[in-house]
């Protein structure tokens, strides 16, 4: 991929193009606001979808990262990289076995919990059953794996904020603002230790700025 022909003149530079009602893109901006990083944030360049966007970024996907010459796209990657760049303060625990487990919470909350809702956020009002149904369990069964992962502490693995907080926190808060929208039922309501985990991680300064960006974009 390419970047902006006036981006990336220093190596130094590096510019995020986010979307606050995007939840892969608030996963990110935790992690910049956690780590006080000197970033440029910017809406991205023309409609999505637009020649233009796709131009810079062919995969056309929120957010994405241009660093010098480097274009990187998904979520997951940027985040990995930010951490390398910038490894203090430490989103990655020390311990090889803590470092895996918030690495499988990173994968449950994306593609068990934040996937599904945005198919479910984006059905009609009176969707087909079978296909309601299907997305509906495919969210249970993420729920049910990250209430499996996620520690008694403050936070998702353990007491300190990492990239597995990133994304569970903003997944959690896409499976609760469903049930405020009648979407789907309280799911959470049987969940108690994902309750008090997102109600504990919300308190978290970084956490609840954006937080509270998606929940103004998406409203």
């Amino acid at each position: 991929m390419t970047r902006p022909a006036n981006e990336g003149c220093f190596l130094n530079l590096m510019i995020l193009y986010p979307l606050n009602s995007s939840p892969y893109s608030a996963a990110v901006r935790i992690a910049v606001y956690a780590k006080n990083l000197d970033i440029e944030i910017v809406d991205p360049p023309g409609e999505l979808g637009s020649t233009r966007f796709h131009s810079i970024n062919a995969l056309g996907t929120i957010p994405w990262l241009v660093h010098g010459d480097l274009v990187l796209s998904e979520s997951v990657a940027i985040l990995e990289y930010l951490e390398e760049m910038f490894p203090e303060p430490a989103l990655l625990p020390g311990e090889p076995y803590a470092r895996a487990t918030v690495r499988v919470v990173q994968r449950i909350a994306e593609l068990g919990i934040l996937t599904p809702c945005a198919e479910l956020r984006r059905l009609p009002e009176t969707p087909d059953a079978a296909t309601g149904s299907a997305k509906l369990t495919r969210l249970v069964r993420g729920l049910a794996s990250a209430d499996a992962y996620v520690s008694d502490g403050s936070c998702a693995v353990g007491d300190r904020l990492t990239l597995a907080d990133c994304q569970l926190s903003v997944a959690l808060s896409l499976v609760r603002n469903l049930v405020r929208a009648g979407k789907i039922p309280n799911l959470l309501s049987a969940r108690p230790r994902l309750s008090r985990y997102l109600t504990t991680i919300e308190a978290n300064r970084d956490v609840y700025r954006v937080l509270g960006e998606v929940d103004t974009a998406q409203t």
